[in-house]
C-alpha cells in the first residue's frame, strides 16, 4: 500500500511493474542489495530439540 501524502506521487513515478520475469539489463544493474533483517527470527517450539528444551532455564515457581 501507498501513504496517501505527498510522497505517494514521487513513489508512483518510481514503480516498475513488468509482466514476466524478464527484467530489463539496466534495471538489474541499479538494483541495490537486500535490506539485512535488523534481527535474527526467532524459533518455534517444535523447532527446538528435546536436549534443547530441557537445558533452557525454568521460571521459579513457589
Amino acid at each position: 500500500m501507498l501513504p496517501r501524502n505527498l510522497s505517494r506521487r514521487t513513489m508512483m513515478q518510481r514503480l516498475h511493474l513488468f509482466p514476466e520475469d524478464d527484467f530489463p539489463e539496466d534495471i538489474l544493474l541499479n538494483l541495490t542489495e537486500e535490506l539485512p533483517q535488523p534481527r535474527e527470527i526467532p524459533r518455534r517450539l517444535n523447532e527446538y530439540s528435546q536436549e534443547e528444551q530441557e537445558a533452557f532455564p525454568t521460571l521459579w515457581t513457589p
